[in-house]
């Protein structure tokens, strides 16, 4: 008797916790339906890359069997494995122009760590990106768990770095890698000035460039390719400005290089997520075929859009005297209209998602740090991301709070699914089927 009403409040109370779980996932997809995203390092996947995390492969490894063993291990990737190979990385290469391209790391984080790994042994110096520049908040502790000393190169602004002292850097430090790391960043470092410094002062080094954040800046053409100003390697996360998985990638056309990256790529990645392969796949082949170029264009005009009416409104927008950004990012001072904090929460009730961050270069206070990536990939444009903006504004008035979630929530409903990506499953198929046949022909 008694196990009998042991087993049916077991029962009760997983069926509780399993009700409780769908509420929450209910609740967040409601309110995400009604809201928009100016998290800088987020964005939407296609509804075509979604499916990916559905189907049967996403339970399956992929190790490139026959080409490492000459047999294969694992063979539940045999079929699907090709999307890596015939699709994913022939588009990378293209539009990294890198010949050798690496899609095991699984985040950005595993970017890094797989090409310090590569690119350093225990006991080299590397120089990277300080706080004060816009860093990310990682490099310096992940050099260090692998046994690299990390040294930051010297700022002369929060924009600029100071050459001359970079210089003695070099001369006395000696080191092997310069790894370009910024997380925050409003006007991109100027690596081809550290480069042609490099040349005469630290021939033996390497630069790697990681555009995490800038990622679908840079291959759509907005921002420079790091090969052309002097990089041996660059990648980062896919799921910033490029709007694809949580996932990563290494691309340089030195085939020596390259070799070192997939070596310890096998031991410090293992499986790299079927599921995310594919749908980074089906983000790259939209991002080629759907506009990315135009979509990439589009984020930096609303970024500066968005900015110019919090500015005109009497916000403290970072970079004014600059033209606001160059990026996707838009960094809000919000000493003059209360916290950040108590800022962002007005702001999330009013269906407005933003980051609040300490530590952006040039402001000594928590400020918000805003993307205009994930709003763009819903088709917004200028004359929308003002009427965003203008909604901003009146949050930060405390300004009718009801009657802006109210707009923000209409505007919402008229972009309520990602653009620049296939509008039908039939003619995702079509361009797959054609790209494989190419790739085959050639």
């Amino acid at each position: 008797m008694l196990v009998t009403i042991g087993m049916h409040y077991q029962q009760e109370n997983d069926m509780n916790e399993l009700n409780k779980l769908l509420a929450i996932w209910q609740a967040h997809e409601e309110k995400m339906r009604y809201s928009f995203s100016f998290v800088p390092s987020e964005n939407a996947l296609s509804p075509l890359a979604r499916c990916a995390f559905l189907a049967d492969f996403q339970s399956r490894y992929f190790f490139d069997d026959v080409r490492l063993w000459g047999n294969w291990a694992f063979h539940g990737g045999r079929i699907v494995g090709d999307i890596q190979t015939d699709i994913l990385v022939p588009i990378l290469r293209r539009l990294t122009r890198a010949e050798h391209v690496n899609v095991k790391p699984i985040s950005g984080l595993s970017c890094m760590t797989l090409v310090l790994a590569s690119l350093c042994r225990p006991g080299d110096r590397i120089l990277c990106v300080p706080a004060e520049m816009g860093g990310h908040a990682s490099t310096v502790h992940v050099a260090e768990a692998i046994g690299l000393f990390a040294s930051m190169m010297p700022a002369a602004t929060a924009f600029e770095l100071d050459l001359d002292r970079l210089v003695e850097q070099m001369c006395t430090l000696h080191p092997k890698l310069i790894y370009i790391d910024q997380a925050n960043v409003l006007f991109p470092i100027d690596v081809m000035a550290i480069t042609r410094l490099m040349r005469e002062y630290a021939p033996e080094a390497r630069l790697h460039y990681d555009i995490s954040h800038i990622n679908g800046l840079v291959l759509g053409g907005v921002l420079p390719n790091p090969l052309d100003l002097g990089a041996a390697s660059f990648g980062g996360s896919t799921h910033k400005t490029l709007p694809g998985p949580h996932k990563g990638y290494v691309a340089t056309p030195d085939a020596a290089l390259g070799q070192l990256i997939e070596d310890h790529a096998m031991h410090l990645v293992s499986h790299h997520h079927t599921s995310d392969v594919v749908a980074l796949a089906v983000t790259m082949l939209e991002f080629e075929q759907c506009g990315g170029r135009e979509y990439a264009r589009q984020i930096v005009k609303n970024a500066r859009t968005f900015a110019g009416v919090l500015h005109d409104a009497g916000l403290r927008v970072q970079g004014a005297d600059r033209g606001f950004t160059d990026t996707h990012q838009v960094w809000v001072d919000a000493a003059n209209i209360g916290s950040a904090n108590a800022l962002s929460d007005r702001l999330y009730e009013a269906g407005i998602l933003v980051n609040a961050f300490g530590g952006l270069p040039g402001v000594p206070r928590p400020a918000l740090r805003l993307g205009l990536n994930e709003v763009t990939r819903y088709g917004l444009m200028e004359k929308d991301v003002a009427l965003l903006a203008e909604a901003f504004v009146a949050v930060a008035r405390e300004d009718n709070l009801g009657g802006v979630a109210q707009r923000v929530r209409r505007l919402r409903e008229q972009f309520a699914t990602p653009r620049y990506c296939f509008e039908s499953f039939e003619e995702a198929v079509t361009q797959v089927q054609r790209l494989i046949k190419g790739n085959v022909e050639s």
